[in-house]
């Protein structure tokens, strides 16, 4: 097990072995179950964070399975969810990690857009409308915006 050391959240777990529930086969299924129990340990629950399966793959008799993130709706770059199924669907690995506690996110992309307008003017962008575009998870844990102006 591998621990964040800014919130002591799990980062990786390897070397485990958790069954999924009796008749789910699938790895992707077994891998969104393993996710939706014990995500919270690795901050996949972090209020409007969503996990959606992009990618399966076979490496050596495992299945590999990627799942990106979206919070709010928009995509989070520079992080996603990876686990590690074997053929009895056994989860053997699992690499994740989001903030505990995402700050406050402006500009927001659910704002109304005389606000996000208002945020560009504030930043330097007068007259230009701001368009939400994904989030960026810093090395600091700091969730910012990816804005298009």
């Amino acid at each position: 097990m591998t621990h964040s050391e800014d919130d002591g959240r799990l980062t990786a777990a390897r070397g485990i072995s958790v069954d999924a529930p009796h008749g789910i086969s699938d790895p992707e299924q077994a891998a969104a179950w393993f996710l939706n129990k014990y995500g919270a340990l690795f901050g996949l629950d972090a209020p409007g964070l969503k996990t959606e399966c992009t990618e399966t793959h076979h490496h050596l008799g495992q299945n590999i399975v990627r799942f990106s993130l979206t919070l709010d709706g928009l995509p989070v770059f520079s992080r996603r969810a990876v686990v590690q199924v074997d053929s009895e669907s056994r989860i053997r690995r699992v690499m994740a990690r989001f903030p505990a506690v995402a700050p406050a996110r402006s500009p927001h992309p659910l704002l109304p857009q005389a606000e996000k307008e208002d945020w560009a003017a504030r930043h330097g962008y007068p007259g230009h409308a701001v368009v939400a575009a994904g989030w960026l998870l810093s090395n600091d844990g700091e969730v910012r915006p990816v804005v298009e102006v």
